[in-house]
């Protein structure tokens, strides 16, 4: 019984200092529920402190329906993200060897090597729908595979699993995919003159591959070998971050009945059809290309030349690696903006319209007559086929043709 006091004191005495944490000091000595709890608070202690390293915050990605936890390291100043009608330049948020599909983040690091040279550490972040799975397709880890192997051809390609410990309790540890190949890649180092140099290096490119029924999701590192002494931990520092991952599925996209039942119309987007309000008419399509299906509504009282809901489907290309539907919405986003002034952008959302995956994006802002202009962009996969819609309102109308608009869309069904 001494003993056993003894080293209670020891543990409150502990847990005193660590009150910062959360954890409570607990008196009385030797009863079973003393020590159930307090083993419960060491044990969270613990799983904080091996967390330590990463922000305490998460990192939000694809509409923030997947989260972690990037390393403190990274200062929030080193950060260069992918937003709705603002993406950056390609080779600020990707290797320079490897469009990362779903890319929506990354940061850098600037350390110092030995010889007082500074070079950067890299972390990338990406997340992206599933693809339709097919007899002969590649997975995406396949076909990362193959991309990153004409870029490292003397590279030997093997995936690792990996278990990952979580962030949130006594859980299931996540399950990972891991490829590491090392080479000389492109890095930009600064010298002891503060003279930039691009050129290859040494280094090491790290990816981590986690394939979730609702999401996949990317995290890979880059490293130059001249630093590879300089970031304590790392090995740890990848497995607390993976282990952060979290994944919420999207939800379901449907329309308050009031305003189904005002559409009562019929219409085509190739083989997809969706119900159009019956105060819609046709619009003039535009030229397209082969393979690809246009078609365009105006409202009542649209105004000439207005066009308030625009659709087409066309293939995904295959000659390239797959983009989210995030990635691809920025080419309809383009088209419905292009003739605003003034924009202004909303984050995406993500949905399921009848069993089809979307995203959403809004925006708003003013044409060249200083009319306001409200609308939103609907991207959907299907298969190989990637479906577009651009919901557009202009003026006093504008309200009521923008919410008759998403309505249609949100009726779209898939071929019989």
């Amino acid at each position: 019984m001494i003993a056993n006091c003894i080293t209670c004191r020891t543990i409150r005495a502990f847990l005193a200092s660590h009150t910062m944490l959360g954890l409570f000091v607990l008196v009385g000595c030797g009863t079973g529920e003393y020590d159930e709890r307090m083993k419960t608070s060491l044990t969270q202690y613990e799983r904080v402190h091996r967390f330590a390293a990463l922000k305490p915050y998460d990192k939000k990605l694809a509409g923030d329906h997947v989260s972690l936890r990037v390393p403190a390291i990274f200062a929030d100043e080193t950060l260069a993200v992918n937003l709705p009608g603002q993406p950056v330049d390609k080779d600020q948020i990707t290797p320079p060897f490897l469009n990362i599909p779903g890319i929506s983040a990354s940061y850098r690091k600037e350390i110092q090597d030995p010889q007082y040279n500074r070079m950067h550490f890299f972390i990338y972040l990406a997340a992206m729908e599933p693809q339709a799975a097919g007899e002969g397709k590649a997975s995406l880890d396949e076909q990362i595979t193959l991309e990153l192997k004409k870029q490292f051809p003397n590279a030997e390609m093997k995936w690792e699993e990996v278990s990952c410990e979580t962030d949130a309790g006594p859980v299931d540890a996540l399950k990972w995919r891991r490829l590491s190949v090392s080479g000389e890649q492109m890095f930009e180092r600064l010298n002891p003159n503060n003279v930039p140099e691009f050129n290859k290096f040494p280094g090491t490119f790290d990816l981590w591959y986690h394939p979730d029924p609702n999401y996949q999701v990317i995290v890979a590192w880059r490293l130059p070998d001249a630093l590879k002494n300089s970031v304590a931990d790392l090995e740890s520092i990848k497995k607390r971050t993976a282990g952060t991952l979290k994944i919420t599925p999207p939800e379901k996209w449907t329309n308050d009945a009031a305003v189904t039942e005002q559409l009562t119309g019929d219409g085509g987007l190739g083989n997809y059809r969706l119900k159009i309000p019956n105060t819609f008419k046709s619009a003039p399509a535009r030229a397209v290309t082969t393979g690809v299906f246009d078609v365009a509504w105006a409202g009542e009282n649209a105004g000439p030349g207005v066009r308030n809901l625009v659709g087409f489907v066309q293939p995904e290309p295959t000659n390239q690696l797959p983009k989210s539907l995030e990635q691809h919405s920025e080419t309809a986003l383009k088209l419905a903006v292009n003739p605003l002034q003034t924009k202004v952008f909303e984050p995406a959302s993500h949905g399921i319209i009848n069993g089809l995956r979307f995203i959403r994006v809004g925006f708003s802002g003013t044409d060249a007559q200083n009319n306001t202009v409200r609308g939103c962009v609907y991207c959907g996969r299907d298969g190989d086929n990637i479906i577009s819609f651009s919901c557009i309102g202009i003026g006093s109308e504008g309200e009521s043709h923008i919410k008759f608009s998403e309505a249609a869309v949100r009726t779209l069904q898939k071929p019989n």
